[in-house]
Formats: C-alpha cells, sequence, structure tokens
C-alpha cells in the first residue's frame, strides 16, 4: 500500500470516528502561509525578482543553487548543507525587514490574499479568543508581518499571535537586513555548523512551550494547501481547495500538492469554479467554531449559509 493510499484510509477513518465521537472545538490554529494565506499564483522567489530583476536570480539558479541541488542529488553534501546554503545565499542578498513588508504590502495590494480565509480568522480570534498561529517553512519575520498587519490592510480590527518558521537574525534592533542565520525548519531534528534544525511539528512544539501555550492535540486544527503529515498530528485538517489553473508551475510541480487534493483532509473549502467563495468566511467561521457541523453534508452547509 502507497503512503498516500495509507493517508486516505486515516482521513476516511477519522471522518467516520468524528461522526461518532465528535471533533473537539479547537482553541489553536495554525494556519499555513505559503500556498493557504498567499494564493499559489505568484511563483516563489518572487521577493527576489521584484528587487534584483528575472536575470539575476537566473544567474543565482544558474550559478548557485543548480550546482547545490546537484550535489545534494549525488550524496556530496548533507541535506542540512543543501538548506543551509541556500538560507545563506538569501542572507547574502541582503534583503531587510522593510524589503518583506514592502513585499507583502504589495501583495494585499495585488489580491493575492486569501480574505475569506483571514477575514474570518480575525472573527474567530476577536469574538472566540482562538489563537492564530501561522506557519511556514520559509522566514518567521516575514510571517510576524503578516500576523501584524494583515487585517488592518483589510480594514479589520486586530492582530494575530506570530508565526513558526526559519529564524534569522536583524540588524538594527530587528528591523533592518539578514545578518545570520539561526534555526532553519527540515524534516529531522539536527544541529549543523552550531545551526539549529527543527522540523515544523517541533518547532510549533517549542513556540507552544515559549508561549506557554497548553492545548491537547486534540485541540488544535491545521488549515493548508497541501500539509497532510501535520494534518494528522493535530485533531482537524482543513484544505484550501484552490482551481489547479491557477496554482504556478512550481506548486504544480509540488508531489504533496497534488497528493492532498485527493481527500487527504477532514473537510476543504472549494474555492474551484467559486464554488464555496460566496459563503466561504461563514463556513470557515462554522467549520472552526463547531467542527461537528461536519456530520451534515457539504450541500446541506452551503445551504444553510446562503
Amino acid at each position: 500500500m502507497t503512503n498516500i493510499a495509507k493517508d486516505l484510509v486515516f482521513f476516511k477513518q477519522r471522518r467516520v470516528l468524528a461522526n461518532i465521537n465528535g471533533y473537539k472545538r479547537p482553541k489553536v490554529l495554525l494556519v499555513d502561509i505559503d500556498g493557504t494565506v498567499i494564493k499559489p499564483t505568484i511563483k516563489m522567489f518572487t521577493l527576489t525578482e521584484e528587487t534584483f530583476g528575472r536575470e539575476t536570480v537566473e544567474k543565482i539558479e544558474r550559478e548557485k543553487i543548480r550546482p547545490l541541488r546537484k550535489a545534494l542529488a549525488r550524496g556530496e553534501i548533507s541535506f542540512e548543507r543543501y538548506l543551509l546554503t541556500l538560507s545563506e545565499i538569501n542572507v547574502e542578498l541582503g534583503q531587510s525587514y522593510q524589503d518583506y513588508k514592502d513585499f507583502f504590502f504589495g501583495l494585499v495590494a495585488k489580491g493575492f490574499v486569501n480574505e475569506p480565509l483571514i477575514r474570518a480568522l480575525g472573527t474567530l480570534r476577536r469574538e472566540d479568543g482562538v489563537k492564530v498561529i501561522f506557519l511556514t517553512s520559509n522566514l518567521k519575520i516575514y510571517g510576524e508581518i503578516i500576523s501584524d498587519n494583515v487585517l488592518k490592510l483589510l480594514g479589520e480590527k486586530g492582530t494575530f499571535d506570530g508565526c513558526v518558521g526559519e529564524e534569522r537574525r536583524f540588524d538594527k534592533h530587528g528591523k533592518g537586513k539578514a545578518v545570520r542565520v539561526q534555526m532553519i525548519i527540515s524534516h529531522r531534528n539536527a544541529t549543523y555548523k552550531g545551526i539549529r534544525f527543527r522540523t515544523k511539528l517541533a518547532a510549533i512544539q517549542d513556540h507552544f512551550k515559549k508561549n506557554d501555550i497548553r492545548v491537547k492535540a486534540s485541540e488544535v486544527a491545521v488549515i493548508s494547501d497541501a500539509d497532510t503529515a501535520l494534518m494528522k498530528q493535530f485533531g482537524l485538517g482543513g484544505l484550501v481547495l484552490y482551481p489547479w489553473k491557477n496554482l504556478s508551475d512550481q506548486f504544480k510541480r509540488i508531489e504533496y500538492v497534488r497528493n492532498a487534493r485527493k481527500g487527504l483532509f477532514d473537510f476543504c473549502i472549494d474555492y474551484r469554479e467559486g464554488k464555496d467563495l460566496a459563503t466561504a468566511q461563514k463556513k470557515w467561521e462554522l467549520v472552526l467554531r463547531d467542527p461537528n457541523m461536519l456530520r451534515l453534508s457539504d450541500a446541506s452547509i452551503r445551504k444553510m449559509l446562503q
């Protein structure tokens, strides 16, 4: 049996058990940034391309990243060295806190943010006291910029509860340019050249401990466009199902993005052909407030919200 088949069985069984025993109401929402909060229509390295131009990005890919990738494939370097070198290349580019902030503000202005989800999360944060923590394999400070600003940029009140992601030290009291890497999100926990490598799950647990967040796994929900593995660790997994034609070529090539769309979730909000867009915000709020609404059919829920 393939892994995806096993995962399908896992989620099917969990949905059956939930109809009997119920889901617990989430106290913490872990929300993926890349491809979920930020629509997967934009390319990776868009900030670098906007700042330095396509030719510079292509030169970095050709002269630094491609040889590094080949060395990894040949077993000449460890995965930790590969990830660390990629991060050091980004640090060398000299992008600053303000660069990341300007970039995100620009994405909002261009409509690249999942507004129904963000507005629903803001309502749940204000009215229900649910903690909302963003997740990324990329830069933590970028997620913190989103956490602090996205509601205000959409005309809403409030902020969210930070981000888990790669940690770098920035000069000028954290508001200048990145100067070195401190922690990297990886597929295993390790230390290499004094740099900590943490799985996303371990980094989440570190965040919970540091911020004195005490919840059971069943009281945590994950919202993503693909992170099935993380959804399995907690009590509820909600998938944002974007139209395939709107995904960038880079997202289309990611295997776990393709696999997640085959049913590896507890529920999904379907953005394809506008299926759920009319009621998306209400549906997010309804299900995340009371996941046991999922005992109803999807058609019944949509009818209820119209």
